[in-house]
């Protein structure tokens, strides 16, 4: 029998097979054969290049905002942890988000770094991240509405998906950077059941230490927010890493003998992120690849080129970071009670350093 922890990974592995088959099954295999060899295989080097920096910028931005809550942290550790967590999004439904958990998880077990704090960085680098996400969607979309003759369906989808995307961002700053919020409304709302905590009493416990970690998470939260600094740069890292996404497809489209507009790609990225993002399936497969080729051969790609690049950028962007991230998540997880700290693995039963405990407290 299949240990549970293997099943999800191996539902996607079919559901990316089945779906990469059934493209190449559509498209017609001499299409296909005909189309990848013309390909440049120059371009395709250059195309795995780019997503390597892709990934060094996916980490290097979460570094930075790690940086103000755990000051003696590594590189090669947020590596280690950004990697992971953007796998194991790659097998949970919903793309971009599922490994998060799995991030603060690892902070707290493997450098103790409290869940407040952990889930500070998270939550606001994923603000700083969708903010330039936005950015580049906007000029995007005033390009494609100027300048490209979308049908009016697509241009409406994808405006759709910009408001719907801003509106996610505004949630986000609003209930995470609004200090007053904090536990008032928690409060409020224990007060008006209480029945409940007359009838479970040990939730008036509960309620101190969710107040107490409630606060500190808001006061890590200001902390790196009111850092310009590490805003700034997490925003320009984050820019970097999105034209760096939309390089990559069009250095495949090269490789594949198609000048492609960089705008349409853009566009195609926006669409196809929002749709993919939705927990309907794992890892936004299917969502993400229809979505990219609809927006491709509307903007009259040749269908096939359309399809192949898809699925060329998928194999780099999913299943490459697949094969790095999960190995690195297992090696993480390798024991209970076993922490990697300086390089090395060693058994830890204690709740770390004395400078953790006051990060904590």
């Amino acid at each position: 029998m299949v240990a549970r922890k293997y099943k999800t990974l191996l539902v996607s592995i079919a559901i990316v097979t089945l779906l990469f088959a059934g493209i190449f099954i559509w498209l017609g295999p001499q299409n296909v054969w005909n189309a990848l060899t013309k390909a440049k295989p120059e371009y395709l080097a250059l195309a795995v290049l780019v997503e390597a920096i892709d990934l060094f910028f996916l980490n290097i931005r979460w570094h930075v905002f790690v940086k103000p809550v755990y000051p003696k942290i590594r590189i090669r550790d947020t590596m280690q942890l950004s990697l992971s967590g953007a796998a194991v999004s790659n097998i949970t439904p919903g793309g971009r988000v599922g490994g998060e958990p799995l991030k603060a998880y690892f902070m707290k077990r493997v450098w103790g770094i409290s869940y407040s704090a952990s889930f500070a960085t998270i939550v606001v680098e994923r603000i700083v991240d969708m903010f330039a996400f936005m950015i580049i969607s906007g000029i995007a979309i005033l390009y494609g509405v100027y300048l490209v003759h979308l049908s009016k369906t697509v241009m409406a989808l994808l405006i759709t998906a910009f408001l719907f995307s801003a509106s996610i961002l505004l949630g986000l700053w609003y209930f995470t950077l609004r200090k007053k919020i904090k536990t008032s409304k928690i409060n409020r709302f224990l007060a008006k059941h209480n029945w409940i905590m007359k009838r479970i009493p040990v939730l008036n416990y509960y309620e101190k230490e969710l107040e107490k970690y409630v606060n500190k998470y808001y006061d890590y939260v200001f902390e790196i927010a009111n850092n310009k600094r590490v805003m700034v740069t997490g925003f320009i890292f984050s820019t970097i890493y999105w034209l760096l996404e939309m390089t990559r497809a069009y250095t495949i489209f090269l490789a594949l003998g198609v000048n492609a507009s960089f705008p349409i790609i853009a566009l195609a990225y926006i669409f196809s992120t929002v749709v993919g993002s939705l927990p309907v399936s794992v890892g936004g497969v299917g969502l993400t690849e229809g979505t990219m080729i609809v927006i491709y051969s509307a903007s009259n790609i040749n269908t096939v080129i359309a399809s192949l690049e898809t699925m060329i950028d998928r194999l780099l962007s999913y299943w490459l970071l697949m094969i790095i991230g999960l190995p690195i998540a297992g090696y993480l997880g390798l024991k209970p009670g076993e922490e990697i700290e300086n390089g090395g693995l060693h058994d830890s039963t204690g709740e770390g350093s004395e400078e953790r405990k006051v990060r904590d407290n």
